[in-house]
């Protein structure tokens, strides 16, 4: 769910632009401390999945333990996205290593976000893509 935020800049009584908020649904992810690191690390995610999955050539153990250590998420956290990486591998290697980052985004939006999103908690729409 998207949210609008505002908050009153120092001039009080006049409020600033709304801000884009995350709200997790049900899911691993859908805890205060998960969803802290989410919102602090949202601008690094596409980067970061790219390192640690590619990084772990699509293992998922690899992967998890990339991304323990790289963000601090909990397990069962990290677990939902390791199993995201290992879908990737699965159904988008090809396409992914190709040169056109449009097509390997919409293989793993088409393939991998909907089991994602259920195990995360993290809307669909709002799993970054590349």
């Amino acid at each position: 769910t998207r949210l609008p935020f505002a908050c009153l800049p120092q001039g009080a009584g006049t409020w600033s632009d709304t801000l884009a908020v995350y709200a997790f649904e049900d899911g691993a992810c859908a805890n205060e401390p998960d969803a802290t690191i989410w919102n602090a690390n949202l601008a690094q995610f596409s980067e970061a999945m790219g390192s640690c999955c590619g990084g772990c050539l699509g293992i998922r153990g690899c992967f998890i333990n990339c991304w323990l250590e790289l963000f601090g998420y909990s397990q069962e956290c990290s677990e939902c996205w390791g199993s995201t990486c290992q879908c990737s591998s699965q159904f988008c290697l090809i396409v992914c290593l190709g040169p056109d980052q449009a097509a390997c985004d919409q293989c793993v939006i088409d393939n991998c976000n909907p089991q994602t999103q259920a195990c995360t908690g993290v809307p669909r729409d709002f799993i970054p893509r590349g």
